[in-house]
């Protein structure tokens, strides 16, 4: 299982990138996820970066946020929760070796796509 704060931001992460991964918008965020990641990967208090991609989650998909026929493409999406127990490690073993590897170098593109597919079986 993922730390508790480690969970929610993930999958604040995963909805927000879900919900924007074909809108060109998706780039104006690189910043605020790659802060997020870091603060992940570093171990930072991430109660901040939470509310930062709440806050932009807000910004950009806000009809999403608000709409009553929800199609979940935006929501979050908590690995935790994830009954399958061997999906479950299978997905946060994926997350861990993305963590670990991550720097900032690595392309914008690939950094959405190793966070996208966290949702995807």
């Amino acid at each position: 299982m993922l730390e508790l704060e480690t969970n929610l931001l993930l999958g604040q992460l995963i909805g927000i990138i879900n919900g924007l991964y074909y809108d060109p918008d998706i780039n104006k965020l690189e910043p605020v996820i790659r802060k997020c990641i870091n603060d992940i990967k570093n171990g930072n208090d991430l109660k901040e970066a939470r509310d930062l991609i709440l806050e932009e989650k807000r910004k950009y998909l806000l009809k999403c946020m608000e709409c009553e026929k929800s199609c979940g493409k935006s929501d979050d999406y908590f690995l935790n929760s994830i009954k399958d127990d061997e999906k479950r490690e299978a997905k946060i073993n994926d997350f861990k070796k993305f963590i670990n590897s991550y720097t900032d170098e690595i392309e914008f593109q690939v950094v959405l796509d190793e966070i996208a597919i966290l949702r995807w079986w």
